[in-house]
């Protein structure tokens, strides 16, 4: 009767000490930091929001008592709240429409909250976690700008050459401020990481429990409000003002980027057709994407928002709209 207050109890313990571990500072505890929303993840989606929340309490508790009253509201921030609120808006569904009715498997016989809209609250989550970094925490921690020019300054005393073409000890400043500016994207862009790479890890682990409330997520069926491409219009025509205005649109314009190029790799692998060297296309893609990252991710969000607009996969994937598995038609935003 209470299984979902000890799965909430068992989840909050369990991504708290995750949590802590991300302050040791090696690169396994970076990666146990970037899984501390999973176990809150699982517990929402198999066992209720209410679950997770009982976790994220239990969560603030524990990292309140080992890191001090900062780490309980850091961990709340950043890793328990957005669980909270993504498994109560995956979890909420209503009847089909009447002519719905025939195009949704009986396995989900509910019509679902949308995965589209999960991954914008989650870009929305991750702007306004980046915004109360940049301009509430980093301003507050001037030891920062300290250790990244100590840090930058090691990096480059162990590569003269390297040195001598930035420009000799003026560089660790120039290396500084531009780490300092790229901040609002590195961080959103790693919080929509985090985020979204644990809510599918989660929706997997607890398919494959049988714990499941909602069906697993289809990612070929997932769409945008097609105003979003509007809103990252906006942001980086904003990214040119001034002050919190410029950290918001920055941080806004990575997490929207970020969504629209997610939306653009499933576009390419609904187009392309299944043919035997399918494979080897796209392990020569992916190494292609790793390569040239930074104008593989510009074509892909563009990709993305082609997809938004026009409906790329509705015109080159062979089952017609509607049907299962098959895109669903668009209309209006």
């Amino acid at each position: 009767m209470y299984s979902y207050l000890l799965t909430g109890i068992a989840a909050g313990v369990a991504s708290s000490l995750l949590y802590v571990s991300g302050s040791i500072g090696t690169s396994l505890s970076i990666f146990l930091y970037f899984l501390a929303p999973l176990p809150l993840f699982i517990a929402g989606l198999g066992w209720g929001a209410t679950s997770a929340a009982v976790g994220a309490a239990i969560g603030v508790v524990i990292a309140s008592l080992i890191a001090g009253l900062t780490g309980g509201l850091v961990y709340f921030i950043s890793i328990g709240f957005i669980p909270v609120v993504l498994c109560y808006y995956a979890l909420m569904s209503r009847p089909p429409d009447d002519d719905e009715q025939t195009s949704i498997p009986a396995a989900s016989a509910r019509d679902w909250y949308p995965l589209g809209h999960l991954i914008l609250w989650i870009a929305g989550f991750a702007t306004l976690l980046t915004v109360i970094f940049i301009v509430f925490v980093l301003p507050s921690t001037p030891e920062l700008k300290t250790s990244m020019e100590v840090l930058f300054g090691a990096i480059l005393d162990q590569n003269l050459e390297l040195k001598t073409r930035l420009g000799g000890d003026e560089a660790v400043p120039q290396m500084v401020a531009m780490f300092i500016a790229l901040l609002p994207v590195t961080f959103a862009s790693y919080i929509f990481v985090m985020a979204t790479s644990n809510l599918w890890l989660a929706s997997k682990i607890i398919a494959a429990s049988g714990r499941a409330i909602r069906p697993p997520f289809d990612v070929n069926r997932l769409h945008y409000p097609r105003l979003i491409p509007l809103v990252l219009t906006g942001l980086l025509v904003a990214t040119f003002l001034p002050g919190v205005i410029h950290t918001v649109a920055l941080a806004g314009t990575a997490s929207l980027s970020m969504a629209f190029m997610f939306l653009g790799l499933l576009v390419v692998h609904a187009t392309v057709p299944n043919v035997p060297i399918r494979p080897l296309f796209f392990a020569m893609f992916y190494i292609a994407v790793f390569i040239l990252f930074k104008y593989a991710f510009a074509a892909l969000a563009l990709i993305g928002i082609a997809e938004t607009i026009f409906g790329i996969r509705q015109r080159f994937t062979t089952p017609p709209p509607n049907t299962p598995g098959a895109p669903p038609t668009i209309s209006g935003p």
